[in-house]
């Protein structure tokens, strides 16, 4: 993770943290774009009492975070995975409180941000994956009929890849197809199908190539209303 570091102002002689002068610089681009004045109407016609947010690196919501800073409205974001922090780069978007899934988050965030303080870091654990221990019939599928669509034989076993998305892992179907084919030559054992779990924000068509090289590997989408265009391969429960 790059730390933001600091210099000296050779006109006062006194430190300053070089994210507030990147951050003035932004704000004087951001103030004279065309979407701060869009998003300036739509606040000033919603008149929010606060704002929530539930992507701390969501280009679009740039705007709304700066806007809602400057008129004083308060802000909260939600930092959706423990490694965001670590691989996405310096913060951009302003928010008064942040929910994050437990200390070490914590320590990351006052990496980025030195001057925050430790008050208006919360930690929630990870509240968008609650749904998991919510046991339903909408939301829960089991492993019989996993096996029945994918047509796997009982007797056999799966390996469950679940893919990244392309600007984090741009390589990742030669990953797979290196997985494939390690079970094909038998360095794997016990000849298990391979089943890989699109990320629901990735372009699924980086997979088309080894989807259509070997239609034995299994794929299906967690996004929600995806349309299936995986042909027989795409399977979402329920």
């Amino acid at each position: 993770m790059i730390k933001a570091n600091f210099f000296i102002s050779k006109k006062k002689y006194k430190k300053i943290h070089i994210t507030k002068i990147l951050e003035k610089i932004e704000n004087f681009l951001i103030y004279k774009s065309s979407n701060y004045k869009m998003i300036t109407e739509m606040i000033n016609e919603e008149n929010p009492d606060m704002v929530f947010s539930t992507d701390l690196y969501n280009y679009n919501e740039i705007f709304i975070s700066r806007l809602c800073s400057k008129i004083n409205v308060t802000t909260f974001v939600s930092i959706l995975s423990w490694d965001n922090l670590k691989y996405k780069g310096r913060i951009i978007n302003y928010y008064d409180k942040f929910f994050v899934w437990g200390e070490m988050m914590k320590n990351d965030l006052l990496n980025h941000r030195p001057f925050l303080s430790p008050r208006s870091i919360i930690k929630s654990s990870s509240p968008q994956f609650s749904y998991h221990f919510e046991i339903s019939d909408e939301n829960v599928f089991s492993k019989r009929d996993l096996y029945k669509h994918f047509n796997f034989k009982n007797d056999r076993q799966y390996i469950f890849y679940c893919a990244n998305t392309e600007i984090i892992f741009p390589d990742e179907p030669d990953l797979v197809e290196k997985i494939y084919l390690s079970i094909k030559s038998k360095e794997i054992d016990g000849n298990p199908y391979l089943l890989v779990r699109l990320h629901p924000f990735d372009r699924y068509e980086r997979f088309d190539e080894i989807r259509h090289k070997y239609p034995k590997i299994k794929f299906f989408s967690s996004k929600k209303n995806y349309k299936n265009k995986m042909g027989p391969q795409y399977f979402s429960p329920k």
